[in-house]
């Protein structure tokens, strides 16, 4: 049935609550849409109003279900509205009442008028509509629209009578007519014309059957409302249905001259059709070039660029022809331009001046590209708009292509050429005997110059047929049917001006940038021309390729237009600068990928990028494991068909190829002659640079090496070195941007006159009939404003302000129990096939998604995340992103950017903490590196976060100074520290001991550690004599084991590819059945609480520490090369304990007759190392010298630069003196010192064992191996490789094997007072002071030489003391490699 219901000012209602009978609150319709009937109550009607919603949409309020969530708080089930408190008692509760026009296109059936009538209602007339699904005749139908369209008259003429009361358009036209014409796109529209006539207008159209025909009844009748005694407000399109005087239709149709202006587009021979519609050929010509001037004035303005913003428009230089001369000599007298000969004297040759120095330029310009014009129609097409624009992009470029030698094309160079010469620029020259060679010498010079002025005009050669020409010059008009031109007052550069044949401009965006307006005693009317964002001047070949790049640019899958139409809304002029920049940002790349295509080195680094999968071969050994050569290795077939021996002990990197095994061998060091099997033709710099790529036949002559072992080249390493070739490349793209570009100076140039010139499109020539004086009341005036951007905006410009993203973090309810601990992030929400789908070339649609706002830049992003203290964040490192095919884009804007798939975050990933992240003042740079610390992977955290965090520290610093100083000793030469790292952990000490109200000169830092810290002591070592030590040291693999800390605690990265890392995202709905549900993706990071994480003091305690507990390790084996044959090494032992103390002896300079203080403090250290067994004693031998460098018994004699002396036994119960000086210091058993306080006494215990094996505290517990800790260091270093080379992406390995070095104090000080210094209290005193106990068994000295210090006189010894507690920031543990232990024993083991 019908239903009837009340259309007041909007559209009228339609009943579809029988569609959610009898108590429903969604429906799903025929399209596969559920739908909810949503509704609130309309204020200005005081009605209940709904609409239908897809239920699946976005939310508006996230928080919220149902119809409230959709569309906000006051909005409402139509179930609900029929008992909601305030809205129960009004119109229309408890029904689902949609406008017409909010009817889903599915049931467009349901919207048919059946029958118009006037009811009353408070006084006021309405229009009822009533509705039905039947349907009525043509004949019918018209007799309706004409009442209504009666209705409509009697409301137009209301606004008329009304617009006359007030305004500047007072001209006394009261009379109102409906008039009707259709638009560029064909659509038919319904305007209101006033005018001073009871007749209508001659440009009114009456609306009859023809006009109308095609048309949709609906569209006539929906709306249409009158209100008796007020203005017609039943129109839902009421802005658009008056045209006011002073419209662009109005002042076109009234003031431009016709015939001039069908003369400026090449004449009556211009588009002349048959006579149609009781129109002439030449009326048709004239109604077509009005509804040109009206599209561009009405659709391509500035300020309605945020529609359709995304076009562009090509101009070509014209030649001053007759219109042009004329408005050249109007924009003289205006005084805009200035020629430096007097206009008055010589107008001829005032405007040649101007054209020949670029002062005036005229132009001819395009229509605009639109990319959202219209969609793609015909046999293989989308119907996408994107689809439409590259091919109405490519028939302009097919165009200028087959132009390049139309005689108008030459006519443009020869006509540049006159002044200088064929290609040159036309003021490279400074003399003007191009008259005389042009014109001869006949003739004053005055005459000359008016030939001069009436060649330009006419344009057209002498030697050229007439009808050829015009042929031409209307295909060139019809391209470039707009006339402009620009005023630079101070005129081009030479340098910079373009030649003959570089005549094209192309501008993004609207053309129109003003209102139209008229020069003083012009015959113009003028608008500004926007070319805020124009790029030339350009060949033919360097426009058609230029376009190339814009279409490629702006392909949806880049998501450039995506980014810009979000700001685009509220920065329309600036994006037409953004779009210019962007291209040119562009530009490198674009031609960098040109080269590659050139080449396979692109496709080469896809294929190792996207399988990273390494390879095991049969006997162990894996893609990328490190190796040494055991034995000679031969090889044919090397470079210059080189036949030679890999010599052993080259090191080098594994590669499987199936059954096969090579070796890429490192550079190699001396290669001899002799090393040669066979005549090896090459130089000694070929062999010693030779880095070859060796098949291996016999695997037993390679032993395994640790994992990344004196090389870098691991799965990165060799990604680096293949991306290193493209260096050449990009180094190709550079010289041709430059050359493009011209050192960028043809830009500089093009800037320079944009942003300080006037730009002008000439809409028409003004009637000779027109009243001036009326037109200039029509007219608006040039917009300052506008001028003044023009000023800013080839100037760089960074970012706007928006909502930051990444500040709120929440606990994620969709990651798996591994992230327990965890918060997101969101730091974007993008949508796939946004702004719309694109299909490739090879009709392949692309799996693309969008930002839905323009993300921050990286540099933004990564600062509000850093600023979230205590928090680390989850990475992928670059083998992990090259394993899961999660690509970074960010330097390529032209590609495809983002992926339509979901990056989930993985255990596996390393957690890191921001250090220094770029500043943005270079916003957008390329090379803009951000510093991280590298906590550990996620899993490992959670299982044991042990060989993760800073261990317990003892005996802490007093004072920031003291830390300082520490920290600079500890980083000295270690760069790979960023200083951001070293003052997170001068603030964490500083935030502790100021918690501990320590006295307010504790909190300062001195100079000299200041300098150490973050100057040049920092570079070069002069910190205190502890940091020289470490810049000295020789300590074995010192410099390889510093490089490993800082690369496993310190990373850097450029910042896009960063954050890119550090981003994951999720679907979060996959509907796709409408535009409205488009699959969305939110792309959030991932953080965890680490507030204790402190990378630069887990650095200095690491590396200070793991250094003492190789150095002990190293004095110990010392030790033992000592020993009579028959004791084991110290590593033979399951495990190793050492305890090392400072030890002070105080001497008493009794030759000091007149000193008050006759005693000093000399300081040594000494070691006992108790998990050793003593060796077997031996009968006694005679030990002699035997040949050069050995003993009669090597067994048991030992050779000194003395003789030879007898091995000793390896007590573990005794003491022996420490010979490292480094060692001693850490116990204060180095120099001198004022007091035995200082003196200190550690025990260490060492331990070997996979991660699994230890727990949060303690000792590992037992593997059910019996082995050695030699053993298990060298089966760790094998087992370690195969763990990384088998799977390069993960880091935490539970069978890793691990070294633990634990610390623990002595805690009693011992004394010892020699025998002749017994019974003196001052000595007594001295030697058992700062709490030490006396010695039981006076065993104190057994290991000095005759129980007196080496060097010192002992009737000047009166005692020793020593040391105990933990000295100065000594931690409880240290982590180690296997490697680094077995890298300081004797016994040779790694190369």
């Amino acid at each position: 049935g019908s239903q009837r219901v009340h259309q007041v000012a909007g559209s009228p209602l339609v009943d579809l609550t029988d569609l959610f009978r009898p108590s429903n609150k969604e429906v799903k319709l025929d399209d596969g849409v559920t739908y909810l009937c949503c509704c609130n109550l309309d204020q200005t009607e005081m009605m209940v109003k709904c609409t239908l919603r897809n239920a699946h949409g976005s939310k508006k309020k996230f928080f919220k279900k149902g119809c409230g969530g959709l569309m906000g708080a006051t909005w409402h089930s139509w179930i609900t509205m029929a008992d909601h408190p305030s809205h129960k008692k009004q119109p229309n509760a408890g029904l689902c009442m949609v406008p017409a026009n909010h009817v889903p296109a599915v049931l467009a059936a349901r919207v048919l008028p059946v029958t118009g009538s006037q009811e009353s209602h408070e006084g006021t007339k309405r229009t009822v509509l009533h509705y039905t699904l039947g349907t009525e005749t043509v004949a019918e139908l018209r007799a309706k629209i004409e009442i209504l369209e009666t209705q409509a008259h009697a409301g137009c003429q209301t606004k008329c009578g009304n617009a006359n009361l007030v305004g500047r358009w007072h001209e006394g036209r009261s009379f109102g007519h409906p008039c009707w014409s259709r638009s560029m796109a064909g659509q038919l529209t319904h305007n209101c014309v006033c005018s001073d006539s009871e007749e209508p207008p001659p440009e009114c159209k009456v609306r009859d059957s023809s006009f109308a025909q095609g048309e949709s009844t609906q569209q006539q009748v929906l709306g249409i409302a009158s209100k008796t005694g007020s203005q017609d407000s039943t129109s839902s399109s009421e802005a658009n249905e008056v045209s006011t005087q002073g419209s662009p239709q109005e002042t076109v149709n009234n003031f431009c001259a016709k015939d001039e202006l069908i003369a400026m587009r090449g004449g009556h021979g211009a588009d002349v059709q048959e006579p149609s519609e009781g129109l002439s050929g030449a009326a048709q010509l004239e109604s077509h070039i009005l509804a040109d001037i009206l599209q561009e004035l009405e659709g391509n303005n500035v300020d309605k660029m945020a529609k359709e913003i995304f076009t562009f428009y090509v101009c070509t230089r014209w030649v001053p022809d007759e219109m042009f001369f004329e408005l050249a000599q109007k924009e003289m007298a205006a005084e805009l331009v200035t020629s430096i000969v007097d206009a008055k004297e010589s107008k001829a040759q005032a405007v040649s001046e101007l054209y020949q120095k670029y002062k005036f330029m005229p132009m001819l310009c395009s229509k605009n590209l639109q990319v959202f014009e219209k969609t793609s129609s015909g046999p293989g097409s989308d119907g996408t708009y994107f689809q439409e624009f590259e091919g109405n992009v490519n028939k302009m470029a097919d165009w200028l292509d087959r132009q390049k030698e139309s005689p108008v094309a030459q006519a443009l160079e020869e006509t540049d050429g006159i002044f200088c010469g064929n290609g040159k620029s036309m003021n490279s020259c400074s003399d003007d005997g191009f008259l005389q060679r042009l014109f001869g010498s006949s003739g004053t010079q005055e005459e000359r110059w008016e030939a001069m002025a009436r060649k330009f005009k006419k344009f057209m050669p002498a030697s050229m047929q007439a009808v050829k020409w015009k042929k031409s010059l209307l295909e060139w008009k019809k391209m470039f049917p707009f006339h402009s031109f620009v005023d630079f007052p101070d005129g081009m550069a030479s340098q910079h001006a373009p030649k003959p044949n570089e005549r094209f401009l192309i501008c993004f965006g609207k053309r129109v940038a003003s209102e139209m307006h008229r020069r003083p005693k012009g015959n113009h009317i003028l608008t500004d021309q926007n070319t805020a964002g124009c790029h030339g001047w350009w060949s033919v070949p360097d426009t058609l390729d230029m376009m190339r790049r814009m279409v490629k640019l702006w392909r949806p899958p880049t998501c450039q237009i995506a980014d810009m139409a979000y700001t685009m809304k509220r920065e329309i002029l600036k994006m037409t600068v953004a779009m210019n920049e962007r291209l040119f940002d562009a530009i490198p790349s674009l031609l960098m990928d040109e080269e590659l295509d050139k080449t396979n080195l692109q496709e080469s680094l896809a294929e190792i990028a996207d399988n990273p999968e390494p390879q095991e071969h049969t006997s162990g050994l894996v893609d990328g494991m490190r190796v040494v050569s055991v034995a000679g290795i031969p090889y044919h077939g090397g470079k210059n068909g080189m036949a030679a021996v890999v010599p052993d002990g080259k090191v080098g990197t594994v590669h499987v190829d199936g059954n096969h095994v090579f070796v890429y061998w490192d550079p190699f060091q001396s290669i001899k002659e002799e090393d040669c099997t066979f005549s090896c033709d090459l130089s000694e710099d070929d062999l010693n640079n030779w880095m070859g790529k060796t098949p291996v036949q016999d695997t037993t002559t390679l032993k395994v090496l640790p994992s990344r072992w004196k090389s870098n080249k691991n799965f990165v390493g060799r990604m680096k070195d293949l991306v290193a070739g493209l260096a050449s490349i990009a180094d190709r793209a550079t010289l041709i941007f430059n050359k493009i570009m011209k050192s960028q100076g043809k830009q500089t140039g093009l800037a320079e006159m944009m942003s300080q010139s006037v730009s002008k499109w000439v809409v028409c020539p003004v009637a000779v009939t027109a009243s001036l004086g009326e037109l200039d009341n029509h007219l608006g005036v040039e917009d300052a404003a506008f001028q003044d951007f023009k000023k800013e905006a080839y100037a760089k410009w960074t970012g706007y302000e928006a909502k930051v993203p990444g500040e709120v973090c929440v606990t994620p309810d969709f990651l798996p129990q591994a992230f327990r601990e965890t918060q997101v992030c969101e730091i974007s929400e993008l949508l796939a096939d946004h702004v719309e789908k694109y299909t490739t070339g090879q009709g392949t649609p692309a799996n693309f998604i969008c930002p839905i706002k323009p993300p921050l830049p990286f540099e933004g992003q990564l600062a509000v995340l850093a600023a979230k203290k205590g928090m680390c964040y989850l990475r992928m490192t670059d083998p992990q992103a090259a394993r899961y095919h999660w690509k970074y884009q960010g330097k390529f804007p032209a590609r495809l950017q983002h992926e339509r798939m979901p990056n989930e975050p993985r255990p596996e990933y390393e957690l890191i903490k921001l250090m220094n992240v770029p500043s943005g003042k270079n916003a957008g740079s390329e090379d803009l590196v951000a510093s991280f610390g590298r906590f550990c992977s996620l899993d490992e955290y959670l299982v044991n976060s042990r060989f993760c965090e800073l261990p317990e520290l003892f005996n802490l610093w007093s004072t920031m100074d003291d830390i300082a100083g520490h920290l600079a000793d500890t980083v000295a030469g270690a760069l790979g520290v960023s200083a951001t790292a070293l003052q997170g952990a001068l603030a964490a000490f500083q935030q502790k001991i100021t918690q501990d109200k320590v006295k307010k000169a504790a909190l300062q830092v001195g100079e000299k550690a200041m300098d150490g810290l973050f100057g040049a002591g920092r570079l070069v070592g002069k910190g205190t004599k502890m940091a020289k030590a470490y810049l000295a040291d020789d300590l074995k693999g010192k410099g390889r084991r510093k490089d490993r800390l800082q690369e496993d605690l310190f990373g850097e990265l450029e910042g896009g590819t960063l954050l890119h890392r550090m981003s994951y995202q999720r679907s979060l709905s996959n509907n796709g059945l409408t535009s409205n549900a488009k699959e969305r993706f939110q792309r959030y990071v991932v953080a965890v609480p680490c507030p204790n994480f402190n990378p630069a003091l887990i650095f200095s305690v690491r590396r200070e520490w793991g250094a003492v507990a190789r150095r002990i390790v190293m004095e110990a084996d010392a030790f033992s090369q000592n020993v009579q044959k028959g004791a084991r090494e110290i590593l033979s032992y399951p495990s190793f304990r050492a305890l090392v103390r400072g030890e002070g002896y105080l001497i008493e300079d009794t030759k000091k007759k007149q000193a008050a203080n006759k005693t000093r403090w000399e300081v040594a250290a000494s070691m006992q190392v108790p998990s050793v067994d003593s060796a077997p004693s031996k009968t006694p031998v005679e030990c002699s010298v035997s040949g050069l460098t050995g003993c009669n018994h090597p067994d048991s004699c030992v050779r000194t630069w003395s003789g030879c002396v007898p091995k000793t036994t390896f007590n573990p119960d005794a003491w022996k003196l420490v010979t490292d000086g480094l060692l001693s210091n850490v116990v204060g058993g180095l120099g001198f010192t004022s007091s035995p306080e200082k003196l200190y006494g550690i025990e260490m215990n060492l331990y070997c064992a996979e991660k699994q094996l230890f727990d949060r505290i303690g000792p590992p517990t037992e593997s059910g191996k019996a082995e050695s800790l030699r053993e298990c260091l060298e089966r760790g270093v094998a087992q370690n490789a195969a763990l990384h080379a088998k799977e390069p992406w993960r880091l935490y390995f539970p069978e890793e094997v691990v070294v633990l070095a634990t610390f623990d104090e002595i805690n009693v000080r011992e004394c010892e007072v020699v025998p002749s210094a017994m019974g003196k209290a001052h000595i007594d005193s001295l030697v058992c002071s700062s709490g030490a106990v006396r010695s039981q068994d006076n065993s104190l000295r057994k290991h000095l030489p005759k129980g007196v210090p080496k060097d010192i006189d002992p009737d000047q010894f009166r005692g020793i003391h020593t040391g105990a507690g933990y000295p100065q920031g000594a931690p409880l543990e240290v982590p180690l490699r296997p490697e680094d232990i077995l890298e300081v024993v004797s016994t040779p083991w790694l190369p």
